[in-house]
C-alpha cells in the first residue's frame, strides 16, 4: 500500500513538472520596451556653482557605460527669477564642462543659486526636450534642537543613548528632512549623512503649535556631546520624489522601479531638478 501511494506522488509530481514546462515561455529580453529618454540630476545649493548633469538611458541588455551615457551636446538655458522683481528674468546658457555635467553661466561668471530665487530650466536633445522648475528654499528657522534619551543593551549591559530632536517653524511650500552628526573640529566640516530613511515633513505637517517636530531615531549616540541636528530644506516637489524613490519597491520591467518614481521634471525626461538649503545647528544638553 505504501508503494502504490508513493508511485501515485511520483506520477503527480511528474505531470505537474510537465505542466509547467508546457507553460513556460523564453523572453528575449531584447524585445523589451525600450525608451530612450535623457536623465537629469540637479540639486541647486548656495554653497556652489550651478552643477546639471544630463545623460541617457540605455538598453537594459547590456551593461551600463556611463561615458556612452553622458550626453555632451545638449543646448539649453536656465532663467532665473528674482522674487523681487519677477518680471525681470535672466536667462543664463548651459555650457558642457565634460562628462555630461553642465554649468550655466551668465556672460563670462558661473550661476550661484540664491535663496528664494526661482529657476526654470529648458533643454533639448537630438529631437527631444525637456523642462522642470524649482525654487531655492531659505535656510530653515530651528526653534530647538535637544537630545531624546534612551535606554539600550549591549551584551547584557545597560546603555543610555541619545537621539537628535528639533522643532522647526516652516514656510510654506517647503520640506524639511532631519539627520544628525556628530561634530567635530579636527574632521573640519561635519560629515553629510545619507537621506534615505530620514524623517521628512511637509510644512503643513505641524502640531498643535504651529510647529515641526522631528526626531532622528535611525541614529542613537552613547556621547551625547558634540551632536548636532542637520536640517535639509526641499523644495515642495521633493516630497513625493523622496516617499517614491527611496520606498524600496520595484515595479518596473526588471526591476528598474523608474514608473513609479515621482521625478520632477517634465518631457522626453526623467530625473531630479530640485533647490536646496542646509542648516547644522548643536544639540543643547542638560
Amino acid at each position: 500500500m505504501r508503494t502504490m501511494t508513493k508511485l501515485r506522488s511520483i506520477a503527480l509530481a511528474l505531470a505537474f513538472a510537465l505542466t509547467l514546462g508546457a507553460c513556460e515561455e523564453t523572453v528575449d529580453i531584447t524585445d523589451a520596451t525600450y525608451r530612450e529618454r535623457m536623465v537629469i540630476h540637479a540639486v541647486l545649493d548656495p554653497v556652489d556653482s550651478v552643477d546639471i548633469t544630463i545623460t541617457r538611458t540605455l538598453p537594459i541588455n547590456r551593461p551600463y557605460d556611463a561615458a556612452e551615457a553622458a550626453l555632451s551636446d545638449v543646448a539649453g538655458t536656465l532663467t532665473i527669477v528674482d522674487p523681487a522683481a519677477p518680471g525681470a528674468s535672466r536667462q543664463a546658457t548651459l555650457v558642457h564642462v565634460g562628462n555630461g555635467h553642465y554649468t550655466a553661466r551668465l556672460a563670462d561668471r558661473a550661476v550661484v543659486p540664491k535663496e528664494g530665487f526661482e529657476y526654470r530650466l529648458d533643454i533639448s536633445w537630438r529631437g527631444r526636450s525637456a523642462r522642470a522648475r524649482t525654487i531655492v528654499p531659505r535656510s530653515a528657522t530651528v526653534d530647538s534642537v535637544t537630545l531624546v534619551p534612551s535606554s539600550w543593551s549591549w551584551e547584557g549591559r545597560p546603555m543610555e543613548m541619545f537621539s537628535v530632536r528639533a522643532v522647526i517653524d516652516p514656510n510654506p511650500g517647503e520640506v524639511y528632512l532631519l539627520a544628525s552628526t556628530q561634530l567635530d573640529s579636527s574632521f573640519g566640516e561635519p560629515p553629510m549623512p545619507m537621506f534615505t530613511s530620514a524623517p521628512i515633513a511637509r510644512s503643513r505637517d505641524t502640531n498643535a503649535q504651529g510647529r515641526i517636530a522631528m526626531v532622528d531615531e535611525w541614529n542613537a549616540y552613547s556621547e551625547p556631546e558634540g551632536l548636532a541636528a542637520v536640517v535639509v530644506t526641499y523644495d515642495e516637489p521633493y516630497y513625493e520624489f523622496q516617499r517614491t524613490y527611496y520606498r524600496g519597491d520595484d515595479m518596473g520591467p526588471f526591476g528598474s522601479g523608474s514608473d513609479i518614481v515621482r521625478w520632477t521634471v517634465e518631457g522626453d525626461a526623467i530625473g531630479l531638478f530640485i533647490g536646496r538649503t542646509t542648516r547644522i545647528v548643536p544639540a543643547t544638553h542638560d
